[in-house]
């Protein structure tokens, strides 16, 4: 089978790349797959020759960054119609949207749904009568769109959740003190990032003895570097910045506890990540998406948007009883396993895109 996968850009550390990353390496387990790459805005390339074309020899990568706009419309088609893949996956890429109409009529069209934000919507449905199918990795996701898009394509919807690097075994936690927090995404204020000072600030003034590593980079970065300067020099915070995905797991390897005060999100791939590295995730309620992943009490805890004080009770809570972290710890370990492995996403969509295929 021949598999377009067309996004804007990719590089090594945003959810959208990791995503490409696991769906490529999915299906090239088929060997009989060719998947060709197609990136819209990436000027340069590393990211694909260093990473993705290493994978397999049966991926064709084709970057139309360095184009001029009205090319990247001509040439996306001139390379769709050479290809003339069975199945064109696209993500938030409007040129893809926009040149449906012209490309190969026996193509199957399907586009991923990868935030919650009415612009993800928007150009999902462009062209949405020659739109295949949608797949949302929520149901909040699929709800969203359905309401966005007055419920004119709900048949054509699918929930299938991402996948993450499965770990076996459960990671041996570090028992002795501090407990390690950690944070990862982008330093953006949509990120919760704000009231992250005030949260570290809290848990300081209570004497908790903690450690907190705050994974990412972004506009907030120098901002947060001034709030917490004195945590910093003290080696109480650690900020790292953009780091290998590789070192993001050892250091989940270690932690204990995931504090992600998100406002905005559509599957949360962090989320799964640390709980497949048994860390016990403390993250803000989002209807339908990040609810999806947690149990409330059960494997990890879901919060107000913002609300400083249930975020820093809870954090005490799960320092001060080692017994109700260790067992959410496992909670959180065997539900990511169970339902966000590359191996059920694996089984998810090969399901999935045979049936397209054979719906002729």
């Amino acid at each position: 089978m021949k598999i377009a996968i067309i996004v804007s850009s990719l590089n090594s550390s945003g959810g959208m790349s990791k995503y490409i990353y696991s769906l490529t390496t999915l299906l090239l387990q088929d060997q009989q797959n060719t998947i060709y790459i197609i990136t819209t805005h990436n000027k340069v390339y590393d990211y694909e020759q260093q990473i993705l074309l290493n994978i397999n020899a049966n991926i064709k990568y084709y970057g139309l960054g360095r184009n001029h706009k009205f090319n990247k419309y001509i040439n996306l088609i001139r390379i769709l119609r050479q290809v003339s893949a069975d199945i064109i996956i696209n993500n938030y890429n409007a040129i893809c949207q926009y040149i449906i109409p012209f490309i190969n009529k026996s193509s199957k069209i399907i586009h991923v749904i990868h935030n919650d934000t009415n612009d993800f919507y928007r150009i999902a449905s462009i062209n949405g009568k020659h739109v295949t199918g949608w797949i949302a990795p929520t149901a909040g996701i699929a709800d969203k769109f359905n309401r966005y898009t007055n419920f004119k394509y709900t048949h054509r919807i699918s929930v299938i959740p991402h996948g993450v690097e499965e770990v076996s075994p459960f990671p041996d936690k570090p028992q002795n003190k501090p407990k390690e927090l950690v944070f990862i995404g982008v330093l953006y204020e949509h990120k919760g990032v704000k009231i992250l000072p005030q949260i570290i600030k809290t848990l300081y003034q209570k004497g908790e003895n903690f450690h907190f590593t705050i994974i990412g980079d972004g506009i907030l970065r120098h901002w947060l570097e001034e709030e917490i300067n004195d945590f910093i020099k003290n080696k109480i915070v650690e900020l790292t910045g953009v780091i290998p995905h590789n070192s993001v797991y050892q250091i989940l390897a270690k932690a204990d506890i995931f504090v992600y005060p998100t406002h905005v999100d559509a599957f949360g791939l962090v989320i799964a990540e640390a709980m497949m590295n048994g860390v016990v995730p403390i993250v803000t309620r989002l209807d339908g998406i990040t609810d999806n992943l947690i149990s409330d009490k059960r494997n990890g805890y879901l919060m107000p948007m913002d609300d400083i004080h249930k975020f820093v009770a809870t954090i005490h809570t799960l320092i001060k009883n080692s017994k109700l972290l260790t067992d959410l710890q496992m909670s959180a370990y065997n539900s990511a396993k169970e339902k966000f492995s590359i191996k059920t996403m694996s089984h998810n969509y090969k399901k999935y895109l045979s049936d397209i295929v054979k719906d002729k």
